[in-house]
């Protein structure tokens, strides 16, 4: 497991003298590079990123092997597709949810009622697996990927639309995952309780392993039960089981990143 951090900045010549004291040659204007947490500089560049305010986007990356060998993991996708439809004033929300749970104040309660719209079918190239923006708890793939890979593991399927006349995109299919398991978060999971509905919201969980289920499940992808994400987003972590992640690899699949789960950091 590597800690890896994404390091955005405006360099002037003070921050370019002081990072190439350290090792690294940066050219003035902004810039962006990649560092892990191994990586013996990785002590100063932090207290430079922390005396500069530098923008540090986060990301734990696993071995194949630590993959491999996870009973649980989160799935997250590599590329994204559009916007859900309607998007003006999020008007999507109204046509794909039912909102009469939903909290505006922290973005949990929604319940899927009608199919996802997209405004044009998705362009898969290469990739089999996507989100849309916005919407960070559902996964579309193409219906032969389905019935290869998703379905065979009891995992069933909802259509998608076209925004423009309502028909049936028969190039992608969303993932339908309707069952829900607790994660067992620790004590060290801070959480925001909303003063709106009342509901937990813990944050992103950008480094170490992504909880375990607290009871082992059949269902082989899922979704927890806690939510998570920050401001108005709330989110579901979707996860899978050792066998789906196989089944995706041997495959040949791509679009998707596994996490494992365990004992979160």
């Amino acid at each position: 497991m590597k800690i890896i951090h994404i390091i955005s900045m405006n360099v002037e010549e003070e921050e370019k003298r002081n990072f190439f004291e350290i090792g690294i040659n940066l050219k003035p204007g902004f810039c962006t590079f990649k560092i892990d947490e191994d990586d013996e500089r990785w002590p100063s560049i932090k207290e430079l990123v922390n005396k500069y305010s530098f923008v540090d986007f986060t990301y734990t990356e696993f071995s194949r092997t630590e993959i491999e060998k996870a009973k649980y993991l989160a799935i997250s996708a590599s590329w994204h597709h559009g916007y859900p439809q309607p998007e003006d004033n999020f008007g999507f929300l109204e046509a794909t949810y039912d909102l009469s749970q939903y909290c505006k104040t922290c973005g949990s309660g929604l319940i899927q009622k009608a199919p996802f719209r997209f405004k044009k079918a998705p362009a898969w190239g290469k990739k089999s697996i996507l989100q849309a923006n916005w919407i960070f708890d559902e996964y579309f793939v193409p219906p032969d990927v389905w019935e290869r890979v998703f379905k065979p593991l009891g995992i069933e399927c909802r259509p998608v639309l076209l925004h423009k006349d309502g028909l049936t995109i028969e190039t992608v299919v969303q993932l339908d995952v309707s069952h829900i398991v607790e994660l067992q978060m620790n004590d060290i999971h801070n959480y925001y309780k909303c003063d709106a509905c009342g509901i937990k919201k813990y944050p992103p969980i950008s480094r170490g392993h992504t909880p375990s289920p607290r009871f082992d499940t059949n269902h082989h992808m899922f979704k927890s039960a806690q939510y998570f994400g920050s401001g108005g987003v709330a989110r579901k972590i979707v996860l899978g089981s050792h066998e789906l992640q196989q089944a995706i690899s041997s495959a040949g699949i791509k679009g998707g990143k596994f996490l494992v789960c365990g004992d979160p950091n």
